[in-house]
């Protein structure tokens, strides 16, 4: 081996030991904390779109007021959406519709005879988004005070039939309306009916008590329904009332709660003059048309009713079982009582008792008084 060579082997073996870097345990990926924190703000997230808007926009509770009526009121009147359906906080149970048995009642009734007796109510001045209208008494406490409760004891069977609470935009029976009518309860086929249409968006049931909803034909029409199983006095309850959230319908039969609907938009029924106005409001008949279980013409009512009280507000339910028990709470605006000292048949004008607006409704084929 030659010098070079021995040098280069010598070299070779003589090289320090190749560099190694320590090992450390593998590092943890990142990964799976960081999906984590992902889902967790996916959650919130969610939560907040499903709850927070609800949350914040719970219904105006019931309430009761008292205020003078008057026969002009302006008053600005808008549609708007709210996010969410408010919360419901009844507690009201379903019992089964055998239960509901007639109120006892003895005193003077005034009776239809379901062909041509009815009464048409006073009507007032009101101005809505600068427009000067004309509506009839049910109307005007609606959109006046944003809420209204109309009460009737009523004497019904199985059998009767006919509106007892109707609105028509501006015709009279028997001529036929070509827009705005509306039967708010009524009876038909041995159940009574709530109703009221909506034309932006229809109706959605929030619940049913005893009663249940019943298909309508148009779609923006909403109705519930009760049946009468035996003949005897009812004290039927509607209600309606608007707020942020939207627009709301519930009936009552008896203290019981028949059902409620809702519309999201605010003044969205007739009651609140939608497809209106309405100059005329009648008790015990309106047109029907289009209506679920009714005859599509006018439709008399052939039963009878002792009181038919109005409230600018809705009420409690304690208050709901006063009027079942025969008692008038507080707070209404009108009162109509059926005894000849309110009512003559020959003078035609049904006067209210003790109350804020002391106008008459005006009875066409003179409606009877009898005894119960």
């Amino acid at each position: 081996m030659d010098s070079h060579h021995n040098s280069l082997f010598n070299l070779v073996l003589n090289q320090p030991p190749p560099y190694y870097p320590p090992t450390y345990p593998k590092k943890k990926s990142s990964l799976p904390i960081l999906g984590v924190i992902i889902a967790v703000i996916v959650i919130i997230a969610v939560a907040a779109v499903f709850f927070l808007p609800s949350f914040l926009n719970k219904p105006i509770s019931k309430n009761v007021i008292t205020i003078p009526g008057v026969t002009t009121y302006t008053k600005t009147v808008t549609s708007s959406t709210s996010v969410l359906p408010p919360y419901m906080t009844s507690t009201t149970t379903q019992t089964p519709i055998s239960q509901i048995s007639p109120l006892s009642y003895t005193g003077s009734v005034i009776s239809f005879n379901g062909i041509d007796q009815y009464f048409i109510t006073p009507d007032f001045k009101i101005t809505v988004n600068g427009r000067n209208i004309t509506v009839g008494l049910f109307n005007y406490v609606a959109m006046k005070y944003d809420a209204e409760t109309i009460a009737v004891r009523a004497y019904l069977t199985p059998y009767t039939q006919g509106v007892i609470i109707g609105l028509s935009k501006n015709t009279l029976p028997f001529n036929t309306p070509y827009s705005g009518w509306s039967p708010l309860v009524y009876m038909s086929n041995g159940q009574l009916i709530i109703a009221d249409i909506n034309s932006v968006g229809g109706f959605t049931f929030l619940e049913t008590g005893v009663g249940n909803s019943i298909p309508t034909p148009n779609g923006g029409e909403a109705a519930m329904a009760v049946a009468i199983p035996q003949p005897g006095f009812y004290c039927i309850v509607f209600e309606e009332w608007t707020n942020n959230n939207g627009t709301y319908v519930a009936g009552y039969i008896n203290g019981q709660l028949i059902g409620e609907f809702y519309s999201t938009y605010t003044n969205a029924s007739s009651l609140f003059g939608q497809i209106g106005p309405y100059k005329y409001n009648f008790v015990g008949i309106a047109f029907t048309k289009q209506w679920p279980q009714t005859n599509y013409q006018w439709y008399p009512f052939n039963g009878s009713i002792s009181d038919i009280i109005v409230y600018p507000s809705v009420l409690s339910q304690s208050q709901i079982e006063q009027l079942m028990s025969g008692a008038t709470p507080k707070g209404y605006l009108v009162y109509y009582n059926a005894p000849n000292v309110n009512y003559s048949p020959k003078v035609g004008e049904w006067y209210p008792t003790y109350s804020y607006l002391d106008y008459p409704l005006v009875a066409v084929g003179n409606p009877i008084v009898t005894t119960e």
